[in-house]
């Protein structure tokens, strides 16, 4: 299998990639994060309210306020547009699921300064599971990807990945090269 990226790299198969966990024969396989097409809301909400000072400047105008007052309104308007798209886009970015051929690894960024992270040995999987997500994510091919584990393991979950069927199939054929109890 040749690497293979998608836009913005929500999909990158047979990436190689560098952690101090990772032993010397551990290969990625996969790596994902949510589809690029379920951050369009938040952009668009976000182009949407950068509009809103050009709609109230005669309002703005007319309150009793210096031209450096306003001025600062404004600015801090942008400000906090812009800390709300960087904020989207670092719960995107750094949210990743990621396939090895020895375990399955979950990351989620629940804040700056906080991340939690599921992982099982591939050995320890049950079952994979695939959502469909309606009708936009069939169009633009994304869903919800369910790995079951047995006993205290931790479940893992991809949530609005691109290509889960693709991630399904890797999932198994890695179960399969390794000896996992079942596969589907």
């Amino acid at each position: 299998m040749s690497t293979t990226h998608s836009l913005f790299h929500s999909f990158c198969a047979r990436n190689n990639y560098e952690s101090e966990a990772r032993s010397d024969e551990e290969k990625a396989l996969l790596i994902v994060r949510a589809h690029p097409i379920t951050t369009l809301s938040w952009l668009l909400l976000g182009v949407l309210f950068a509009f809103i000072p050009f709609f109230f400047a005669d309002f703005l105008g007319d309150l009793p306020l210096k031209q450096n007052q306003q001025l600062f309104i404004i600015i801090f308007w942008y400000a906090l547009i812009y800390s709300y798209l960087l904020n989207k886009f670092y719960f995107w970015y750094f949210n990743l699921g990621v396939v090895t051929n020895q375990k399955i690894v979950d990351i989620d960024a629940n804040n700056l300064l906080n991340t939690q992270t599921a992982a099982t040995i591939i050995n320890k999987v049950e079952e994979v599971n695939k959502k469909s997500l309606g009708l936009v994510g069939s169009f633009f091919d994304y869903g919800d990807i369910y790995v079951e584990t047995a006993g205290e393991n931790p479940n893992v979950e991809f949530l609005k990945v691109p290509h889960p069927s693709e991630i399904v199939k890797i999932i198994n054929n890695n179960m399969r090269a390794h000896g996992s109890k079942r596969t589907n």
